[in-house]
C-alpha cells in the first residue's frame, strides 16, 4: 500500500512540477514538497484521496506574498497551511519561556484559538468520517485515523483530532527533507552529478525503483543522511528556565527530555549527574551535528562521501552523535517511512530533471533573502543563499526556489 500511495502521488507531484519548468517557471520546492506530503498523508494516514492540494494553483516567482513560513496560499488550503504554521511559530515561543509566564500572559485570550479553528475545520470531515466508520462498524483496511478513532473509548473525536495534527506536523519532516537534498543538489553539481550516475546506472532513466533497489542507492542514502546532518527537520521543544532564549525558537532547532528519576549522562568529558524531579535536559540536534570534535574540521561542509568511507564506520559505532530522529527507545518511528518516500522521489526527480540551482533571488518575497552580514560570518551561516529559520521544524523564510532542465528523457512527448 505505501508503494502504491508514493508511486500516485509522487507521479502527480512529477507532473505539476515538470509543467512549471516548461513553462519557464522557477519553481519553490518548499511548497511543492510540503503539498506533495500532505496529499500523500491524506491518503496513508487519513484514507482519503480528497485533498488534491496539487492541484492547486501554484505561488509564482517573483510575485508570492509571505506567508508564516513560505509563500502564501488563498483558500480553504491557504486557511489551513497558515493556521498550521502559525500555530507552529506560537507553541515554540511558548516553548521558549517559564510555563506559568506564557499561561498567565494569555489567561483571558488564547491566542492559538483562531489558529485552532482554521485547522479543526480543514480536518474535520476526516475526523467525523472516521467516527462515522467507528460507530457502523466498518470493516475492511484501516487508516491511522479510522484506527486511532476505534482505539479511543473517551472523547473520541478529540482524540482523532489529535492524531490528525501530528501525522500532519510529520508531513514537514519529510517535506523539508526533500528541500534541502534538492537546495545541496543545486549548491553542489558534483553530487548532483554523482546521483544521476548512480540512478541511471542501477535504475534506468524513467523505470520505477522497487523497495528493494532503494535500499542498494547507497550515494542517495548518503545524500540523504548529508542532508539530516547540516539541515535536521527535528521538532523543536523546549523550555529553559533563567535562560533568555525566547527568541531562539523561532532560528535554532533545540530538543529537550526529563528525566523521571535522578540519572547519569555520559560524556566525553565526564559524567553528568541528573537530579530527579522532572529535571529538564536541553540539546541541540543541529549544533552536535556541526560539532568538529565529532565530525572533524569539514563538518560545516556538504560532503555524503562521509558516509561511504572509514568515516561512517565511526558514526555507526556513536548511535547519540547522529540524531535526526532522534536516538534510543524514543527514535522516531517514522524513519523508515520517510526514507523510503524521500528516496523514492528523489530517484524520481533526478530521472526526471537536470541542472538545479538556486533563484531565490527576484523569486522568495521581499526580506527572505538571508541578510549581506552572513556572508562574512564563519561557518554554515555564511554559505546559505536561503533564510533558514525554525518553528518546530527546519525550513527556508519565503520558500525554496529553484531553476532546474529537464532531463533528457522528460523532454521527450
Amino acid at each position: 500500500m505505501d508503494y502504491d500511495i508514493f508511486v500516485k502521488y509522487t507521479e502527480k507531484l512529477i507532473h505539476q512540477m515538470k509543467q512549471l519548468v516548461q513553462q519557464g517557471e522557477v519553481v519553490d520546492v518548499q511548497e511543492m514538497f510540503a503539498r506533495f506530503t500532505l496529499d500523500t498523508a491524506g491518503e496513508f494516514l487519513f484514507g482519503t484521496g480528497d485533498l488534491n492540494t496539487l492541484d492547486l494553483p501554484s505561488p509564482k516567482a517573483g510575485h508570492a506574498v509571505l506567508g508564516q513560513k513560505g509563500a502564501a496560499m488563498g483558500g480553504t488550503y491557504g486557511e489551513f497551511v497558515t493556521g498550521f504554521e502559525e500555530a507552529q511559530i506560537k507553541a515554540a515561543r511558548r516553548s521558549a519561556v517559564p510555563p506559568l509566564a506564557w499561561t498567565a500572559k494569555e489567561f483571558f485570550r488564547d491566542t492559538l484559538a483562531g489558529t485552532n479553528k482554521a485547522i479543526d475545520n480543514y480536518l474535520a470531515p476526516l475526523v467525523l468520517r472516521a467516527l462515522e466508520n467507528k460507530k457502523l462498524g466498518k470493516q475492511g483496511e484501516e487508516s491511522f485515523l479510522d484506527h486511532l478513532a476505534s482505539s479511543t473509548d473517551g472523547p473520541a473525536a478529540e482524540y482523532a483530532a489529535c492524531g490528525a495534527r501530528h501525522a500532519a506536523d510529520a508531513r514537514l519532516k519529510t517535506a523539508s527533507l526533500l528541500s534541502f537534498s534538492c537546495y545541496m543538489l543545486a549548491r553542489h553539481p558534483h553530487v548532483m552529478n554523482n546521483l544521476q550516475e548512480e540512478v541511471s546506472s542501477q535504475i534506468g532513466a524513467s523505470r520505477h525503483p522497487s523497495y528493494e533497489e532503494l535500499r542498494q542507492l547507497k550515494y542517495l542514502r548518503a545524500v540523504l543522511n548529508e542532508t539530516l546532518r547540516l539541515f535536521p527537520p527535528v521538532r523543536s521543544d523546549f523550555y529553559c528556565m533563567g535562560v533568555n532564549v525566547a527568541h531562539a525558537s523561532s532560528k535554532v532547532p533545540i530538543n529537550s527530555r526529563v528525566s523521571r528519576g535522578e540519572t547519569v549522562i555520559p560524556t566525553r568529558q565526564g559524567p553528568i549527574y541528573v537530579p530527579a524531579g522532572e529535571t529538564q535536559v536541553i540539546y541541540s540536534t543541529i549544533s552536535i551535528h556541526k560539532r568538529k570534535d565529532l565530525w572533524g574540521e569539514d563538518a560545516d561542509e556538504f560532503d555524503p562521501g562521509r558516509w561511504l568511507d572509514h568515516r561512517a564506520k565511526e558514526t555507526a559505532a556513536d548511535p547519540f552523535k547522529f540524531i535526526p530522529f532522534n536516538a534510543g527507545p524514543r527514535i522516531c518511528i517514522g524513519q523508515q517511512f520517510a526514507y523510503n518516500e524521500a528516496s523514492y522521489v528523489m530517484v524520481r526527480l533526478i530521472q526526471t530533471f537536470k541542472d538545479f540551482s538556486v533563484a531565490q533571488e527576484g523569486a522568495a518575497p521581499a526580506g527572505c533573502l538571508p541578510p549581506e552580514d552572513w556572508r562574512s560570518a564563519k561557518g554554515r551561516k555564511g554559505m546559505e543563499d536561503v533564510l533558514l529559520q525554525s518553528a518546530m521544524t527546519l525550513y527556508a523564510k519565503g520558500g525554496m526556489w529553484l531553476r532546474m532542465g529537464l532531463a533528457e528523457v522528460a523532454e521527450k512527448p
